[in-house]
């Protein structure tokens, strides 16, 4: 089954924190370390409303934003930020909620485009609106030509 990937994070690898250490290196980088609390908040698991401090959120997006933009000619790097953005998908912790709005909000700049599975199922889903669109229209027509030609 060739449409079935691996991930390339191993068993000893989490992709939680790969993705903390790049922008732990980052931020390293900047001159202004993450403490251990502070990774320790980005590997929680996300929760709706919980009380971040705004200006620490605002770092991260920073830094999430640079990361991005330093790895955006790596497209095919199975071990970028991006990669692991996608592996990390079942706890889904605080650093990917970011990441993911800072994508969502053009932070970033376009949106990653689609490719594979995922823009042949875009496009079958428009091709198939498109004809559900034009069945409708044409049983709204025959309905109306039933009630109106009568005499």
């Amino acid at each position: 089954m060739s449409w079935i990937r691996k991930s390339p994070f191993g068993p000893d690898d989490d992709p939680k924190d790969y993705m903390i250490g790049l922008i732990a290196r980052e931020a390293e980088s900047e001159g202004v370390p993450l403490s251990e609390v502070e990774m320790e908040l980005l590997a929680e698991r996300f929760v709706p409303g919980k009380a971040i401090p705004q200006e620490f959120l605002e770092h991260v997006k920073c830094l999430i934003s640079r990361v991005l933009e330093r790895q955006k000619d790596l497209k095919d790097d199975q071990r970028s930020f991006g990669a692991a953005l996608e592996w990390v998908e079942p706890e889904y912790p605080n650093i990917a909620a970011l990441a993911e709005e800072v994508i969502t909000s053009g932070g970033f700049g376009a949106s990653p485009e689609m490719h594979g599975r995922r823009l042949f199922k875009d496009r079958a889903q428009l091709v198939g609106c498109a004809v559900a669109v034009v069945v409708a229209l044409m049983v709204i027509g025959v309905a109306l030509s039933f009630l109106f030609d009568r005499k």
